[in-house]
């Protein structure tokens, strides 16, 4: 452990700005937010009655933070509340989406989901009995919503319930890996973890007899923190594979730690702990690899040659191997039934593997990747956005914005074009529009 920041009285969660390095603390015993500066400096902002969540946004460097008793989203600029956003009975948890600025808060009485858009709620989401947690997926612009007593998952897109995924009685903390898009859910009752990824659920319990409480995982890491409110420490897991992730270390930090955020810029944990009215500073430095891989291009049989894959009517599609010095080698069948899909993008190596990859948009608007698999096949395919049905025009430049990772431009129906710059491991940042009227054209390469 790094260090230890003093707070107010009970702080039960914590979040933090990534591009000014400030935490936002919950004082949930006193009323107060505690504001800490990059220097160490804190300043106690009064809030609402028994605040609870928080959520910060990095775009426009707000906190928004939820009164429990006050049925009310306070907002904070600076050290100051801006204002007062009223939401339904109980709110507790606070999640936000860095892409849209859109906030998503729990209501734990009230069953319910209020998404708060230009400072006001506009739309009020029915979920199960007890909502808790909520995390969001900036990648897919996919919130998720954990309900106590109804023991589900609820998964929203697009400002609605899109599925509901059953996991046990007593599920509080959620949190998503934006780079893999797997989602972690604890239950204390059940001393358990369930890692979510697309449809599949596998559940375990790598804790022994200790409660998990909430739960936090670092992007580029993937290391997944999880605090044990009565065991007065936190476990890190090592998350990069999919099922059955295995705690790597415990680290002992104040009296009851309920709240973690993670800081993505620094790889920094940070840990609320209401007991001792403190926030534990757990520094982990990412490993780097001094092993680089090469972009792939378009080299999808892995010859060295670039490749061209063509739809026919029938939706059969055909890879047309390069021969390297303008021609073609024999054209190879590698799927069929892709006629349901409405656009093919070829972006290069998306998720980072070293191996060219395709993302194909089906007609409900569900972006699928397609990992290569260096040899003219597939990987199973993975689900990386909802609502891209809205696009009129989907194109692969390659790294368009010269931060060595593939993107991919979109333009929507008002001609917008806009920049979804990839990850590096098969995810999104945050989107960026980059240019208007785009809808006079007819054809985007």
């Amino acid at each position: 452990m790094a260090g230890t920041i003093q707070t107010g009285t009970g702080p039960e969660f914590v979040a933090v700005d990534p591009s000014t390095g400030t935490l936002y603390v919950t004082n949930a015993a006193q009323d107060t937010v505690s504001v800490v500066g990059s220097s160490g400096t804190a300043t106690s902002v009064a809030v609402g009655n028994l605040p609870e969540g928080v959520a910060v946004d990095p775009g426009t460097h707000t906190a928004y933070v939820a009164n429990y008793w006050s049925n009310s989203v306070s907002v904070i600029q600076g050290t100051a509340v801006t204002a007062t956003v009223p939401v339904g009975t109980a709110p507790y948890a606070v999640a936000l989406d860095p892409g849209t600025h859109t906030v998503y808060v729990t209501n734990s009485q009230g069953n319910s989901v209020s998404v708060i858009d230009g400072g006001k709620v506009t739309t009020t989401i029915p979920v199960g009995q007890g909502p808790y947690g909520v995390a969001v997926d900036p990648g897919t612009n996919t919130a998720y919503v954990t309900s106590l007593y109804a023991g589900t998952l609820s998964v929203i897109e697009n400002k609605a319930v899109s599925g509901v995924i059953s996991l046990d009685t007593g599920v509080t903390g959620v949190a998503v890996d934006p780079s893999t898009h797997i989602v972690y859910a604890v239950n204390p009752s059940a001393v358990s973890l369930s890692v979510i990824n697309g449809d599949q659920v596998t559940t375990s319990n790598p804790f022994g007899d200790s409660n998990p409480h909430q739960v936090a995982v670092d992007p580029e890491t993937h290391a997944v923190y999880v605090t044990h409110s009565y065991a007065d420490k936190v476990s890190v897991l090592d998350g990069a594979g999919a099922y059955g992730p295995t705690v790597s270390a415990v680290i002992p930090v104040g009296i009851q730690p309920v709240g973690v955020a993670v800081d993505p810029a620094t790889h920094t944990a940070y840990v609320a702990n209401s007991g001792s009215d403190t926030v534990s500073v757990i520094s982990d430095a990412p490993s780097q690899s001094t092993n680089t891989v090469e972009p792939a291009g378009n080299d999808f049989s892995g010859d060295g040659s670039v490749d061209v894959l063509a739809r026919d009517s029938s939706g059969s599609l055909w890879l047309y191997p390069g021969n390297g010095g303008g021609g073609w080698l024999a054209r190879v069948r590698v799927g069929g039934g892709w006629n349901v899909m409405s656009a093919l993008v070829g972006p290069g190596d998306f998720n980072g593997d070293g191996r060219v990859d395709v993302l194909a948009r089906d007609s409900s608007g569900s972006l699928w990747l397609y990992p290569g698999n260096g040899g003219g096949g597939w990987l199973a395919r993975v689900r990386v956005g909802g609502g891209w049905n809205v696009m009129s025009a989907l194109v692969g430049p390659g790294d368009f914005n010269g931060d060595g990772r593939v993107d991919v431009l979109a333009r929507d129906s008002s001609g917008s074009l806009w920049l979804y710059p990839g990850n590096g491991r098969g995810g999104w940042l945050a989107r960026v529009r980059i240019g208007g009227g785009w809808n006079v054209m007819t054809a985007l390469v």
